[in-house]
């Protein structure tokens, strides 16, 4: 790879990286000055719950992710783990949280928004 130092003059630059960017800080030791930032809330709450696992559950797969989306703020994260265990986590974004205190019984009507069936065989584990 030729890699070359080159100029992009911009009216506006935008970094997307997360609250943890280096950016600002390696800004000011090149001297620029501090940079203004604004910051968008999204309100996210996660919720998780382990089950036990049987054979069959999620295909072979090692993860099923539904996504939220514009218009649907919710979503759902089915992860397989060790020990014969998966762990089911739902998100809620901009106030659409999900149940904290039931996630397998009330968080049906929240699972079913983003496509996620009540656990095939799955067993909470207390």
């Amino acid at each position: 790879m030729n890699a070359q130092e080159y100029e992009m003059p911009a009216d506006l630059v935008v970094d997307a990286s997360g609250r943890g960017s280096r950016a600002g800080a390696w800004l000011s030791q090149l001297g620029f000055p501090t940079v203004s930032q604004s910051t968008i809330r999204v309100d996210m709450v996660n919720v998780h719950r382990h089950y036990r696992s049987e054979p069959g559950l999620l295909d072979g797969k090692l993860a099923v992710s539904f996504t939220a989306s514009p218009g649907q703020p919710r979503s759902a994260n089915v992860l397989r783990q060790e020990g014969g265990r998966f762990s089911l986590a739902l998100t809620g974004t901009l106030g659409e949280e999900p149940p904290t205190d039931q996630v397998h019984e009330r968080g049906g009507a929240h699972r079913r928004t983003v496509g996620v069936r009540r656990p095939r065989g799955g067993r909470s584990r207390r």
